[in-house]
């Protein structure tokens, strides 16, 4: 027996448990679709079969994200895995193995199991154990976000009376998730200011990896971005683009730092970015992070590439597409460096000065092209409103200098993009104290 859990934003919206079957997720009517309806959500978004030897994936609309990663046509992965499709999840485990776990828990380990929030909303609590037992028990308070790889709670740190976030793995059983495991060691090799630190890492009674690491209070730079495309008048005094451009320098800061450290984030965008209350800028997310080998190129384990059978490419295509690299996209992870980065955080860029993705499409496979091809938004740097997307409120004028900048960041060919990160800050500080820019001086407008 297999359960089914279906969330939305707001919390779980029905948990259904079930044999082996094949089904439909969609918005659409049908004896054989798990009906969702919302936003980007197609009639028949995905198809799903669930059998004893593994859950089956396939994407029937563009954008259907299986244990966080999009997928294109059709895909095979174990128990337990997550399904993204719009702004619904749908949980699958073996109900079979989530018996089995409860009744081996010695009663010494007992403190803390990742709770099966799946029983309960976002950010309530259906169950009483909820401490870790580490070098410090954590007290586990509410849930703040879940995605593929993990769920992220805010927690108590008894021992040392602070508040923490602790992330546990929803991909694990019996402690099994070397792609977690890895951010942690990840996070742990990268002491910097704008890189959220992590305090210490365990397991959980249920056999799932788990570690604790800095609670910010904030907001992520989409949310602000967000905020300022919606006109919200106290966003934008408090970010204006001079602001956005120093919280973008600190982003550079933080990846000029993994570099030098030998790590790629592979997944820069403007959600796994925060800014405190404070004006604290902490990059986030590290899960898809990997080692550079000795020559500045990523380096792989065998066992870490897999191949989609409808893709035609060196191994899996993973970030987020409208930020991801041409390379990314074409999955040349073989061939990845630094400037895959400097692409994503040339996206970053174009985001905090128009406001919108550098990227536009209606489908996941029309916007891996676009990317592939580096046909960006256009960038407009003279005043402009568009109706149809901010209600007649005017679009921020994009400076010449920054647009190339921009420009410069994200060309498709990696050789004319910035060396490294430190000039693309360097020409970033360069504009913001009243001078030239290199990009500008060799004409790269776009």
């Amino acid at each position: 027996m297999w359960s089914l859990s279906l969330h939305s934003r707001d919390g779980l919206l029905r948990r259904i448990e079930s044999g082996e079957t094949e089904l439909v997720i969609g918005s659409g009517s049908g004896v054989d679709v798990l009906r969702m309806e919302g936003a980007g959500v197609a009639d028949r978004h995905a198809r799903i079969r669930i059998t004893s030897k593994g859950l089956e994936i396939e994407d029937l609309a563009g954008e259907t994200r299986v244990n966080g990663s999009v997928i294109s046509g059709q895909t095979s992965t174990g128990y337990p895995a997550t399904i993204q499709v719009g702004e619904f999840s749908l949980a699958i485990e073996s109900v079979n193995n989530l018996d089995e776990t409860i009744a081996f828990q010695a009663p010494e380990t007992v403190a803390f199991a990742a709770p099966d929030v799946g029983d309960a909303p976002m950010g309530e609590f259906p169950h009483g154990e909820t401490e870790a037992p580490i070098t410090g028990k954590y007290t586990l308070q509410r849930e703040l976000a879940r995605g593929g790889m993990g769920r992220i709670y805010s927690g108590d740190d008894p021992q040392l009376k602070r508040q923490v976030a602790v992330k546990v793995s929803s991909l694990a059983m019996g402690g099994k998730d070397p792609r977690f495991v890895q951010e942690a060691e990840v996070l742990a090799h990268l002491a910097h200011p704008n890189i959220v630190p992590i305090y210490s890492i365990g397991t959980d009674a249920a056999g799932r990896p788990f570690y604790a690491m800095k609670l910010v209070q904030g907001r992520t730079l989409q949310a602000v971005l967000n905020a300022l495309r919606s006109g919200d008048s106290a966003t934008a005094n408090e970010y204006p683009q001079t602001a956005l451009l120093t919280v973008f320098r600190k982003v550079c800061d933080a990846m000029a730092f993994a570099h030098s450290k030998g790590i790629l984030h592979r997944d820069l965008k403007p959600e796994n970015i925060m800014v405190g209350e404070f004006g604290e800028v902490l990059v986030m997310d590290w899960g898809l992070a990997k080692p550079l080998g000795q020559n500045g190129q990523l380096q792989e384990t065998r066992g870490s590439i897999s191949r989609d059978p409808s893709m035609t490419m060196e191994g899996e295509v993973m970030g987020t597409p409208q930020y991801m690299s041409p390379e990314q996209a074409s999955g040349m992870v073989a061939g990845l460096d630094p400037r895959s980065d400097i692409y994503s955080l040339g996206g970053i860029l174009y985001s905090i000065l128009t406001l919108q993705p550098p990227i536009e499409g209606t489908t996941l496979d029309e916007v891996l092209s676009r990317v592939r091809t580096g046909t960006l938004r256009p960038m407009r740097t003279t005043p402009h409103t568009d109706s149809a997307e901010t209600g007649g409120r005017p679009r921020p004028t994009v400076p010449e200098a920054l647009k190339a900048v921009t420009h410069k960041a994200m060309a498709r060919e990696r050789a004319d993009r910035y060396p490294n990160v430190e000039a693309l800050a360097a020409d970033i500080a360069a504009h913001q104290n009243g001078f030239a820019t290199s990009a500008l001086q060799v004409g790269i407008a776009g």
